[in-house]
C-alpha cells in the first residue's frame, strides 16, 4: 500500500492517507503545476500534442520517453479543436471507457491534465458523478482517487511524485446522465527525464576522473605551531 498526500479538485482540502504497512513506499499527489514542478526533482519534458496533425493515431505511441496511452475505446488519436489533445473515440456507450497511461521507464514523477470534463447540475449531457483515477506502481500496489468535473470543462491538473516507479495510470471517465461516459481528453503530459543506465555510468565515471586529479594535487596538511 501507499502513503499518499492528496489535494486534488479541492484547493483548500488536503487529505493524508496512511496505509499502515511498515516500510511502505510513499507518493504525493498534486493539483497544480507549480507545486508538482518544485517537487519533481529535475527538468520536465512536456508533450502538448501540438506537433501532431488532427486524427494522428496515438494508441501505444511513445510520445514521451517511456510513456504511451492505450484505451478500451475504439481509437486513440490527436484531436485538434483549437488546442490539440489526446482523445479516445467510440466505445463509450457501455459506460466503462478508460485511458491507460503506460510507463516503460522507471518514472517517479509524472503529470497530465484532464480536459473537457464538464459537470453541470441539471444538464444530462454532462457528468453526473466523478471519474476514477488509479495509479499502479511497480511494487504491485495501487491507489485510487475520484475526480469531479466542473461547469466549464476547465483543465484539471494531476501530478504525482513517488519513491516507487509508476507502471500505469488509469483514468476511468465519469458517466453522463444520458448514458455512457462523459467525453474527456488528456493533454500536457510531463515527466522528469530518466537517465539511461549507460548514461548514468558515464556520468559517474566523468565525475570520478574529475575529482581524483584534484585530490592528488591537494597540498599536504600543515602542522602549525602557535606563535609566542
Amino acid at each position: 500500500m501507499k502513503t499518499s498526500l492528496m489535494a486534488l479538485a479541492f484547493p483548500m482540502l488536503t487529505l493524508l492517507f496512511c496505509h499502515g504497512r511498515a516500510g511502505a513506499s510513499n507518493s504525493v499527489l498534486y493539483s497544480d503545476l507549480a507545486s508538482f514542478s518544485a517537487a519533481a526533482g529535475g527538468p520536465l519534458q512536456t508533450q502538448d500534442f501540438s506537433g501532431y496533425a488532427h486524427s494522428t493515431n496515438l494508441r501505444n505511441v511513445a510520445f514521451l520517453p517511456g510513456v504511451s496511452v492505450d484505451s478500451n475505446m475504439d481509437s486513440v488519436q490527436a484531436f485538434a479543436a483549437g488546442d490539440t489533445s489526446l482523445f479516445g473515440l467510440g466505445g463509450r456507450d457501455g459506460g466503462i471507457a478508460y485511458y491507460d497511461v503506460n510507463f516503460t521507464s522507471p518514472h517517479r514523477a509524472a503529470s497530465f491534465e484532464i480536459t473537457s470534463f464538464e459537470a453541470v447540475p441539471g444538464n444530462s449531457s454532462t457528468a453526473v458523478d466523478a471519474g476514477l483515477l488509479s495509479v499502479f506502481f511497480t511494487d504491485a500496489t495501487s491507489q485510487s482517487l475520484p475526480i469531479a468535473g466542473n461547469a466549464t470543462g476547465a483543465n484539471i491538473f494531476f501530478g504525482i511524485v513517488s519513491d516507487t516507479p509508476i507502471s500505469r495510470i488509469r483514468w476511468a471517465e465519469a458517466h453522463e446522465g444520458n448514458g455512457g461516459n462523459e467525453e474527456t481528453t488528456l493533454d500536457n503530459f510531463r515527466v522528469v527525464l530518466v537517465p539511461e543506465p549507460g548514461a548514468a555510468y558515464l556520468i559517474g565515471m566523468a565525475l570520478a576522473t574529475t575529482i581524483q586529479p584534484q585530490m592528488r594535487r591537494r597540498p599536504a596538511a600543515r602542522h602549525l605551531t602557535p606563535g609566542h
